[in-house]
């Protein structure tokens, strides 16, 4: 991530961390927040295709909720999504 202005980036960096989930912390001014580089893709494990992002958000649920967080990249958005744990993407929150 990069930035022309005067806000920090910083990469979050933690054992075996995910290629598809790669976290940094955004400083500007007094202001921090969080932000997700997310990229999910087919598996060889079926049931595991497009959950990058599922199995990113369960492994770094403290961090996630520590501050405000933006979550963005490619999310190739398919049915795989669906679940009881967390609302419907498709719908407007």
């Amino acid at each position: 991530m990069l930035s022309y202005t005067d806000i920090g980036v910083r990469r979050v960096a933690g054992p075996a961390e995910a290629q598809s989930f790669r976290r940094f912390e955004v400083m500007t001014g007094r202001n921090m927040f969080n932000v997700v580089a997310a990229w999910t893709w087919e598996m060889k494990v079926g049931s595991e295709s497009y959950r990058q992002i599922h199995r990113g958000l369960e492994s770094h649920d403290n961090w996630v909720r520590s501050r405000p967080t933006v979550i963005l990249g490619d999310f190739n958005m398919n049915g795989s999504f669906a679940g009881t744990r967390w609302p419907d993407p498709s719908l407007p929150i």
